[in-house]
């Protein structure tokens, strides 16, 4: 009888993928060892410049990039975190900067060009808001997952190591910031920095509803669906039918329209999202992360 195959996990230490790490649930065949321990782009980096693990979780825009350059990797459909974007755009208060277009022309600062979150941020204020991605100065922190040549007329000016986009978006070196994260000066209530769309829930219930995205969510306590369409409606609530339960799933308790029901509760309730990926490769060559060809 063969033995199993030994195969390292890595990704974020998210609800949806505990019962693999705790021993709960068990591939078959397979000897899986899950590593959790490593932030984002440190996995990223890892995983595509050094192939330290056997399968991870990866950045979309980043995978692109690395099929883009023809390196040898190959996703399969499985989104472990999911997120909204358009609150994590900020701004220095004292820039005078009250909607999207007042970006055109300033310093930008970013985690990393490349990013996933990043692309989607810079796709939507394209796209919706008509703020060209060659049409401001971007300032990326980190290096790149995969290097790549910025097309011509985006201009890329990497921080130095002793830099962060934060700091210097709250010192006013930077006008702006697009972060994956919610920055310390958010969660502090600095007043040297804002969001640049205040009512930013509102601005993604209009942009999913403009996009055609179904959302639904399930609670695996009660056993009620719900789901929001429109900017300002309640969740409508309906019966659970065929619809499989589903548990310990994490991902539902970060999401807007999920944080305003009272059922939905971290480690109680559950996602189920039909959204599908809008041209992430697109996007990618759009906002200048790919070449076109």
């Amino acid at each position: 009888m063969p033995g199993k195959i030994a195969l390292s996990l890595a990704c974020g230490d998210y609800e949806i993928v505990r019962p693999l790490k705790e021993g709960l649930v068990e591939p078959e065949g397979i000897e899986l060892t899950i590593l959790t321990g490593q932030d984002s782009n440190t996995r990223h980096w890892r995983f595509l410049r050094n192939r330290e693990y056997d399968v991870a979780e990866l950045s979309c825009s980043s995978y692109a990039v690395a099929r883009d350059q023809g390196l040898p990797f190959t996703a399969i459909p499985v989104f472990l975190h999911r997120r909204f974007r358009h609150g994590f755009i900020y701004i220095n208060a004292g820039k005078g900067i009250r909607s999207p277009r007042d970006l055109l022309g300033r310093k930008i600062g970013l985690k990393q060009f490349q990013s996933t979150a990043i692309v989607w941020m810079r796709g939507i204020l394209e796209h919706e808001y008509g703020v060209p991605h060659n049409a401001v100065e971007w300032y990326p922190e980190l290096d790149e997952s995969v290097e790549f040549e910025p097309p011509p007329g985006v201009t890329i000016n990497r921080l130095p190591h002793d830099k962060s986009v934060v700091s210097m978006l709250v010192s006013g070196e930077l006008d702006a910031a697009l972060h994956p994260e919610l920055i310390r000066p958010i969660r502090e209530h600095d007043p040297r920095v804002g969001r640049l769309f205040a009512d930013y829930r509102s601005e993604e219930e209009s942009f999913y509803r403009k996009t055609g995205i179904f959302r639904s969510c399930i609670c695996s306590a009660s056993g009620r669906s719900w789901s929001r369409r429109i900017p300002g409606s309640r969740p409508r609530s309906t019966a659970l039918s065929t619809r499989p339960r589903i548990s310990r799933c994490g991902a539902c308790a970060t999401r807007p329209w999920c944080r305003s029901s009272s059922m939905a509760k971290p480690g109680r309730s559950s996602s189920r999202c039909s959204a599908p990926i809008l041209g992430n490769t697109a996007w990618a060559r759009a906002t200048g992360t790919i070449s076109t060809r």
